[in-house]
C-alpha cells in the first residue's frame, strides 16, 4: 500500500487507502484507481485542456521530430537521462520535450515518447497511439503503471473522455480535448523532483533536470 501511495500525488493522497471511484452516464461508465481525494483535487478524468494547435498526428509529425530530433516512439537508447532538452511548438509557445517510457512487463524496452510539459494538469497522460506501442490495453485498464525516465508512475489515458460539471452543478460526460497528445503533468514532476527551466533569453528553450534521480549502472562488458 504505502509503495502504491508514493505514486500518487500529493493531493491525491487523502487518507492513505485506494478505492475504485465509478461515475457513470447512461452511456458512459469510467472507473479510475486512484488515492482517496482531498477536497478541490481534480480526478484524472475531470481534467481538461483544450490543445486545438496540437491536432491528432502532430507529435509524429516531421516537424516534431526535427525539433525535438529523434523520431516519435523509436527505440531508446538509454531508460534514464539526467537533463533533456526540448523545444517551444509553433507560436503558442508548447513546450515539447522526449523521454524514454517503458511499462513493466509489458515494454521492458523504452521507448521516445514525446510529451507536452502542461504544469497546469495534475496528472500524466498517454495517447491511444503511445498506449499500442507501449502494449497497454486502456480499454481494460483505466490507470497503469509506468516507468518515465525511470521514474514509476501512474498514467492516465488523454483520449478518454472527459467528465465536467456544469453551473448547475450538472455533470456530463464530452469528448476529450487534448486526444493525441501525450501531457506531462505535475504528478511526474513531483514524483521525479525534477528541475523545469524555460528561457527566452536566448530565443525559447526548455530544459528538465533530474538531479536527484539514480540512474541505472551499465553492466560491466564481457570478458
Amino acid at each position: 500500500m504505502q509503495s502504491l501511495l508514493k505514486l500518487c500525488p500529493p493531493a491525491l493522497r487523502g487518507s492513505f487507502a485506494f478505492s475504485s471511484r465509478i461515475a457513470a452516464s447512461k452511456d458512459h461508465i469510467s472507473m479510475v484507481a486512484v488515492c482517496d481525494a482531498e477536497p478541490g483535487a481534480l480526478l484524472p478524468e475531470q481534467y481538461d485542456a483544450l490543445l486545438s494547435d496540437l491536432p491528432e498526428g502532430a507529435l509524429a509529425s516531421p516537424t516534431v521530430t526535427e525539433l525535438l530530433g529523434v523520431e516519435y516512439l523509436s527505440p531508446a537508447p538509454e531508460s534514464a537521462l539526467r537533463q533533456v532538452k526540448g523545444g517551444t511548438y509553433r507560436m503558442n509557445g508548447r513546450n515539447l520535450l522526449t523521454l524514454p517510457v517503458s511499462v513493466p512487463r509489458r515494454c521492458e524496452t523504452p521507448l521516445n515518447v514525446h510529451f507536452l510539459v502542461d504544469t497546469a494538469s495534475p496528472h500524466t497522460y498517454f495517447t491511444a497511439t503511445a498506449q499500442a506501442a507501449l502494449n497497454i490495453d486502456a480499454s481494460k485498464l483505466s490507470a497503469y503503471h509506468a516507468k518515465i525516465n525511470g521514474v514509476p508512475l501512474y498514467v492516465y489515458d488523454s483520449d478518454a473522455d472527459r467528465l465536467v460539471t456544469d453551473a448547475h452543478g450538472k455533470q456530463q460526460w464530452v469528448p476529450s480535448h487534448f486526444s493525441g497528445v501525450n501531457v506531462l503533468g505535475m504528478s511526474f514532476l513531483e514524483r521525479a523532483r525534477a528541475l523545469l527551466e524555460v528561457s527566452w533569453v536566448d530565443g525559447p528553450s526548455v530544459t528538465l533536470k533530474f538531479p536527484l534521480l539514480m540512474l541505472p549502472t551499465k553492466a560491466e562488458e564481457p570478458d
